[in-house]
């Protein structure tokens, strides 16, 4: 419990369900090392293995080689380590001297349940010190990948229906309400499915109750803009958490949800406004996370194009699709459920991350315990 909020009671990590325990198969990945380093003595290179990270779809082994010579050559065995491995694939790559990372695909990926990486979240932030980290998931060693929503500005999740994006906005959502308060977090849910955030009504950090109908989104989008003017004027250049730290009221963020995105920027009467939220809001403390089935050239591109935002895409249908949301290919290329890859705000490299899988009985219980 946060030292600032001794009379606000955060949801326990025990209303949460370890869905699944994570198997590591210790004697395939015992065989796997004999085979590698038998192939490489096949092709006259000597290899020892010095490091094993065991991810959700993929395993590393780090291989020290004699010499940086052979390193070349041995990036080109990725057909006969695959063959020997009986791998789906083999990735090979050399990131420092001496050394060769060989990335093994398996035929299917562990999953990856959303207690764990809440607990590995509050090992690390106990006091609930940065009230925006997001959960994401595992990256291919099998680290936990977290966001900060400050840093990040916005999010941009796309990927096609059954990709994973509802159950990456749900790790969202719960990543904020299970570590910050009312006072510190407001969010706003715009919601035209009129499914996906419907659990969510009835809790205390809602700023309005879900927006459902297009009418009362295009208002909200006014509102916001409202609320923009007036932090630009309170705040005056400085960072809101600066300003909390002396001010007798203080702002809380406002994190905008919005699903299917492109529904809404389509209607001219909050193009205006709603780029000036885009482009000024995290100044302020105002946050978008965003969905869409495609990241469209002509409704999206104009809004990422010039805007730094984190995005995440889970499986598209078309490359094209891929090229609009990270200027390369590759997101088309995806496995379902929760397979993605992440781009952080002003990055340039892609993250491949499991994501976390959250239940719909564990937004049920963290729900039902805010609603008392």
């Amino acid at each position: 419990m946060s030292v600032e909020n001794k009379n606000w009671e955060y949801p326990s990590l025990d209303l949460l369900i370890n869905t699944k325990k994570e198997d590591y198969n210790f004697e395939q990945i015992q065989s796997s090392i004999i085979i590698i380093r038998d192939t490489l003595r096949a092709f006259n290179y000597q290899g020892i293995i010095i490091e094993v990270s065991v991810g959700p779809s993929s395993t590393r082994y780090v291989v020290e080689v004699e010499d940086n010579d052979s390193i070349k050559e041995i990036l080109n065995l990725k057909s006969e380590l695959q063959m020997a491995l009986a791998a789906t694939n083999v990735e090979l790559s050399n990131s420092k001297p001496k050394t060769v990372e060989i990335d093994v695909y398996k035929g299917e990926r562990s999953f990856v349940s959303f207690l764990p990486a809440m607990k590995n979240l509050s090992e690390i932030d106990p006091y609930h010190k940065r009230k925006l980290v997001l959960t994401l998931g595992k990256n291919k060693l099998g680290k936990f990948v977290f966001a900060d929503l400050k840093n990040a500005h916005h999010f941009l999740i796309t990927g096609s229906t059954g990709s994973g994006k509802s159950v990456c906005v749900n790790n969202f959502i719960m990543s904020l309400i299970m570590r910050t308060t009312p006072e510190e977090v407001k969010l706003m849910l715009l919601d035209s499915t009129r499914v996906e955030l419907a659990p969510y009504n009835g809790i205390p950090h809602l700023l309005l109750p879900t927006i459902t109908s297009f009418n009362k989104s295009e208002a909200a989008i006014k509102k916001l803009n409202s609320i923009l003017e007036k932090r630009l004027n309170i705040l005056k250049g400085k960072d809101i958490d600066t300003y909390n730290s002396s001010a007798d009221k203080k702002l809380p963020y406002i994190i905008v949800v919005i699903e299917r995105v492109s529904n809404l920027i389509q209607k001219k009467d909050v193009h205006a406004e709603f780029t000036k939220l885009l482009k000024e809001g995290s100044q302020v403390g105002i946050h978008f996370i965003m969905t869409t089935e495609s990241p469209s050239a002509n409704v999206i591109l104009p809004y990422i194009k010039d805007i730094d935002m984190a995005k995440i895409s889970f499986d598209l249908s078309v490359e094209e699709d891929a090229v609009n949301m990270f200027g390369v290919s590759g997101a088309e290329r995806l496995l379902n459920n929760g397979d993605m890859l992440f781009l952080p705000a002003g990055s340039k490299e892609l993250v491949r991350i499991q994501g976390a899988f959250v239940a719909d009985d564990e937004i049920l219980n963290v729900v039902s315990f805010l609603r008392k």
